[in-house]
């Protein structure tokens, strides 16, 4: 478990990272999208 938690907290910056492109693309794809249906 101790060590279960040292990897979760090594890849926390990494997910986060991962996390935040992914909302990127998602929203910036929901614009577009939005922008030629409008």
């Amino acid at each position: 478990m101790n060590s279960f938690y040292a990897i979760y907290r090594f890849d926390y910056p990494l997910f986060l990272i991962k996390s935040g492109v992914a909302i990127a693309l998602v929203s910036s794809t929901f614009i577009a999208m939005r922008g030629t249906i409008l």
